[in-house]
């Protein structure tokens, strides 16, 4: 058996020899074919081949015979087909660029790339340029910009029926709009992308839909929904994901864990992803479990561990941040090393420039010899005036000389002073663009908040000049019953009736006033101790119109109207909905109970229908939002949502159970302030 080991380990060192040794022997011939082949296409598809070859182990090398071959290419007139070779160069380009951080020139190189592709018709590596410049803007966090780019590669994947480019299109432009927070967006194409997942073959890719799609629900506040699409991504797929999405899976499950009150489950998700960190090799992840670590040690209040996780992520960052400034002058000091380069070689096909005219000279001077000797006499002369010709030739050719070195210099002042500038004017734009976007927010906010605030001052003043008429009748009735007592009491009697009539219509509409009142005035953010017992009565009267003599509504209230905390315009909206639901679950006559009990430091609400009922299949599915049963129009699928969030944010809870056709129970639990 040790023998066998030695024998499978000794095969593979001589393998790995043998490998290396035909990487290098290809890569010299590679450079002979440059040196001795007189054929610019040859030329060009050895320097891509060499720029591919280096493009791991010698970042330097690699850009230098990108940009040798890209030079060629460009004096040189070439075939439909050589053009593929052009834009795979521009591509390999702007990866280089992209590696060293230059994401403006990266940008420049894709977008070569990308006409170029389109102009030749070869749409896969259009495909492949769009995805590269919507994946720089992405990583710089220019989202807007980024957007487009993904969408027509999108487009380009349907025109060619390429299905993984259509996948990964769907899953970057629904990932997108949810850094731009259209969660609307976000939500069509990342529910496509799940569709497209459950037909795929590929399962890196069905994991990385569920856990988008979870990120989805838990930005939108669905935290236990989301929980179950990470659990999914973990349970199927985790072993086909990429190392540094485990961490962020982990990672997720941890903050949605703690999030939700799981500090077990939290702890041991957070274990698992500094696991997964640590076998990445990332410091950048390897922080974020710091983070994560200090959150659960914070909500432990274990401040010394929370202390000590907090110092750690402090410092992984400042590593991390002095990493990336290293790279970046790196970068800069890489790409000046192949300026300089190229400009030697420019220098050196000079030189050798030079050296071919001396040789011309030589040979001339060696001829004129031959002839003096023949011509003496003659020769003497010619001499005397090649002697003079020399002398001037020489002085004008060393002013030349000077005159070009420094023009040369003067070009490369001017280059390094453009670059300078190039990079200035890079960073004031996008401080600019940042700058705007934070401007458009604010303004998004503000327009937003005012139509809120004009919607509140209208209801209230609906429900005003409603309520001055109403007092107006109400008065002229009492006015009219002491004069009638007055005047005509033997007709009193008769038109009682009448008076009382009247005057019931007018405590109903009062009443639907105050109601409205109620439910319209209310602050978003304010809290307040509000009677449960009296919100129930004032939706009632908002629906008044639509129960009728059809629904038969039963209250059996506890013997107190208890007190609880909560914003009352809320606390109407969210009992509005059940009841709302309620009346249009019974079609025809029917029966609403409304029953309330406190037990155990809570109010128990009941609320009872003798409607259609939910079925089995849709019962789990109600909380969801744009979930509805309701025909298109009636209803988008957000009200029992929103009731769901308002009841959780008291701290409360809301369960429903439900029967076809026999009708529905929704039972409400909210804490009660103790007087």
């Amino acid at each position: 058996m040790r023998l066998n080991i030695k024998y499978i380990i000794v095969s593979l060192l001589m393998l790995f020899v043998i490998q290396g040794h035909l990487k290098a022997n290809t890569i010299d011939s590679l450079q002979l074919v440059i040196k001795n082949s007189n054929d610019s296409i040859e030329k060009v598809n050895a320097y891509f081949k060499l720029a591919k070859a280096l493009q791991k182990s010698d970042l330097l090398k690699s850009t230098s015979f990108a940009r040798n071959g890209l030079r060629i290419l460009t004096n040189t007139f070439y075939s439909v087909e050589q053009g593929k070779t052009e834009v795979e160069l521009l591509i390999l380009l702007g990866r280089n660029y992209t590696s060293m951080g230059f994401y403006n020139l990266a940008t420049d190189n894709f977008i070569a790339a990308r006409d170029k592709a389109r102009q030749i018709k070869l749409p896969i590596l259009e495909a492949r340029s769009l995805n590269a410049i919507g994946n720089i803007y992405w990583f710089i966090d220019d989202f807007e910009k980024a957007l487009p780019y993904y969408k027509s590669y999108i487009k380009v994947g349907q025109d060619i029926q390429d299905q993984q480019t259509i996948e990964t299109g769907t899953m970057n432009v629904g990932i997108t709009y949810l850094e731009l927070n259209q969660y609307d967006s976000a939500f069509l194409f990342l529910s496509q992308a799940l569709k497209l997942a459950e037909r795929s073959d590929l399962k890196d890719f069905a994991g990385l839909a569920h856990m988008n799609f979870g990120w989805y629900l838990k930005e939108i506040g669905s935290l236990n929904e989301s929980l179950r699409y990470y659990l999914i991504a973990e349970r199927e797929y985790v072993s086909y994901l990429p190392a540094h999405y485990v961490v962020f899976l982990y990672q997720a499950l941890a903050e949605l864990n703690l999030m939700l009150g799981n500090l077990s489950n939290a702890e041991y998700y957070t274990g698992k992803a500094k696991k997964a960190s640590e076998d990445s090799n990332s410091d950048f992840l390897l922080m974020y479990y710091y983070d994560l670590k200090y959150k659960i040690d914070s909500a432990k209040n274990n401040k010394t561990a929370s202390l000590e996780s907090k110092i750690k992520y402090l410092q992984l960052a400042k590593s991390i941040e002095e990493e990336k400034s290293k790279k970046t002058q790196s970068s800069i000091k890489l790409l000046h090393e192949i300026d300089q380069k190229e400009r030697e070689l420019t220098d050196l096909k000079v030189e050798n420039e030079y050296q071919k005219l001396e040789l011309q000279r030589n040979r001339a001077r060696i001829a004129v010899g031959i002839i003096i000797l023949a011509f003496l006499l003659l020769l003497v002369l010619l001499i005397y005036f090649a002697y003079r010709l020399k002398s001037k030739t020489s002085r004008i050719l060393f002013k030349n000389n000077l005159a070009l070195k420094e023009q040369k210099e003067e070009l490369k002042t001017l280059n390094e002073e453009l670059t300078t500038q190039k990079e200035d004017m890079y960073e004031k734009n996008l401080k600019l663009e940042v700058t705007l976007g934070q401007l458009k927010d604010t303004q998004k906010q503000l327009i937003h908040a005012e139509k809120m605030a004009s919607l509140g001052v209208l209801a209230s003043g609906v429900a005003h000049e409603i309520n001055n008429p109403l007092n107006f009748i109400k008065g002229g009735i009492y006015g009219l019953n002491d004069y009638l007592r007055e005047n005509f009491l033997q007709h009193v009697e008769g038109i009682k009736i009448y008076t009382e009539s009247i005057n019931e219509g007018v405590e109903r509409a009062a009443e639907i006033v105050k109601s409205l009142s109620h439910y319209s005035h209310k602050s978003e953010t304010k809290i307040t101790e509000c009677k449960i017992h009296d919100i129930i009565d004032n939706c009632l009267n908002i629906l008044r119109n639509k129960i009728e003599d059809n629904i038969k509504v039963e209250k059996i209230y506890s013997t107190s109207n208890y007190f609880i905390k909560c914003n009352e315009g809320k606390m109407h909206q969210a009992v509005l909905n059940i009841l709302s639901n309620a009346v249009q679950a019974i079609d025809g006559k029917g029966d609403i109970k409304i029953e309330t009990v406190a037990q155990n430091k809570q109010l128990q609400i009941k609320i009872s229908d003798s409607g259609s009922g939910i079925s089995k299949e849709n019962l789990s599915k109600i909380f969801d939002p744009f979930f509805t049963t309701k025909d298109p129009g009636e209803g988008i699928g957000l009200g029992l949502s929103i009731t769901y969030n308002i009841i959780k944010e008291l701290n409360g809870s809301i369960e429903i159970d439900s029967e076809l056709l026999k009708g529905t129970v929704v039972k409400i639990a909210l804490p009660i302030i103790e007087k």
